[in-house]
Formats: structure tokens, sequence, C-alpha cells
């Protein structure tokens, strides 16, 4: 059996439950931050801003922060807007994404920072979800796009190829969740449903570059180049080293089995690790 995160993260997370709600955070988020989770503050927890994947920006003691409601897509959003079934805290998305957000920052790779995730209990087999992450500076790849500003599409193709070379999987990697900040520097957003493979498994990525040229081509100008966008990415990806990725197979676990989060996805206890109520950052 892996270690578990509870083992190994109560160290810089924890976690606070208060009735049916339960907020993981980062134990150096201000606990000002964290009290405006106690209740679900105006604009937050079934944001007028009913669309998936849209973050609401606000401030805070000086820092930036973004966050973002959980919200269905595809055919389960007909009927069910944004409730999930609950199957334990450490198998919800929010938990989920946090735990990988924080473990690719570690690693170095260009993502967002997350702050806090909460989730919240809806009757007895359904809760609502929402991440908060650290603001970035910079525009979508699809407003600059729209703007006509100069895009490094080699660049874009390195960076993804670097998630692919630790065996991580975007579940919907398109131009909006593609994120150029100032300097030239490339962020991916919005982790939600990642998975992470062994390094190797290429049939996931080529799905992933693939879906990503299909969102290219609904861009302004993408019917005409598209083809020329997605070429030079793909240069891009095919040039980042992969020396590296020698002996990786040994180390990680595919994040769809999370040692993270123990193998037997039994929740965490849910005071941290020294019974104390605690914290977290992101996008």
């Amino acid at each position: 059996m892996g270690v578990r995160f509870a083992d190994m993260e109560w160290a810089r997370w924890g976690c606070r439950q208060t009735g049916f709600r339960y907020v993981l955070y980062g134990r150096d988020t201000p606990e000002s931050l964290l009290s405006l989770w106690r209740k679900a503050p105006t604009g937050k927890s079934g944001s007028p801003t009913r669309q998936r994947g849209v973050a609401i920006y606000f401030g805070h003691e000086g820092r930036e922060y973004a966050y973002r409601h959980y919200y269905r897509g595809g055919w389960p959003a007909r009927w069910i807007r944004d409730r999930y079934f609950w199957l334990g805290l450490a198998r919800s998305r929010p938990w989920r994404e946090l735990a990988l957000l924080a473990e690719m920052n570690q690693e170095g790779l260009p993502v967002p920072l997350p702050v806090l995730a909460i989730v919240d209990r809806t009757g007895l087999w359904g809760y609502r979800a929402d991440l908060v992450t650290r603001r970035l500076e910079g525009v979508s790849l699809v407003e600059a796009i729209r703007s006509g500003q100069p895009i490094d599409w080699a660049r874009i193709g390195q960076t993804i190829r670097r998630f692919h070379n630790l065996g991580i999987q975007h579940a919907d990697l398109n131009a909006g969740n593609i994120w150029l900040v100032p300097g030239g520097g490339v962020y991916l957003l919005d982790f939600d449903r990642a998975r992470r493979h062994f390094p190797g498994t290429s049939y996931f990525f080529s799905r992933s570059l693939r879906r990503l040229r299909r969102s290219l081509e609904k861009q302004p100008g993408g019917s005409q180049h598209a083809g020329t966008w997605d070429a030079l990415i793909r240069l891009g990806y095919a040039r980042e080293e992969t020396s590296h990725l020698e002996g990786l197979g040994s180390v990680r676990s595919p994040f769809g089995q999370l040692d993270l989060h123990g193998q037997d996805g039994s929740d965490p206890s849910e005071s941290g690790s020294d019974g104390q109520e605690d914290q977290t950052q992101v996008d």
C-alpha cells in the first residue's frame, strides 16, 4: 500500500468541517480568507456565472485569487447542473484536483497555486464544490488569438510535453485552458478530471493534442490557420527533451490510483494531523 495523503501531507494541509461543509486548505492560508467560506459569500457556491470552467477573480489582503464553482458538462448538465455523487471526501473532484495541483507545483510545472477546496454535502447522495487558486497574470490563448497578439506556438507545445513527460493527461485541453503570462511563460489551467498515467502512455496524450486542435479550429481565423498553429505546437512538443523520463515509472503511480489519497479511498482525518483546525492557495 502506498503512502497515505494523511500521513504525508497533513503537515502542510488541513481540513475544517462545519456542519456539512468541508474546507481543505494550506496551513499558510490567512484565517481571514478561510473565514469567507464559513458560509457561502455572495457570488460564491452557486454564482450567477453558470458557465463551466469560468473563474471569478477577487482580491483579499493584497493578493488576487481565482474562484471556480464546479459545473457539470456534457449531457448530464441538462438535468444536474452542479451536483456530484458523494463517494467520500478523498474521492471528491475538488479534493483530487487540489491534490494534483499541489503535486505539480512541487514538481515545478506551470500551474496555478492551489489555496482552498470547498465541498458542500447536499442530501444523502450529493455534493457541490468550489476551488480557489492564486490568480495568474496574463491572458488565455483564446484572448491572445482574438486580440491578434504574437503567440509562441512552439513554446505551447513544449509546455504541454512537460506535463506529458510526467504522465499527466489534461482532461479538457483547449485554448481557454492555456494561459499566456507576461514574459512568454505558458501555464495550463483547470485540472478537473485530470489523470496521471505512467509515462509513455501515448494514446491519451495524442487524444489531448487532437482535442486542442479542434478547439483551435473554433477560434477566429481557425478555419484557415488551425493547421499551421497545430503544426507549430507539435514541432515544439517534439523538441522537448525526454531523457528525464528514465525511471519515472518506478517513482510515481498513476494519479487515478492515488498513493496520495490512500488506495482504499478512505477519508482523512477531518481535523488535520494534530487534531487542530487549519488552511491552502491557486489561479
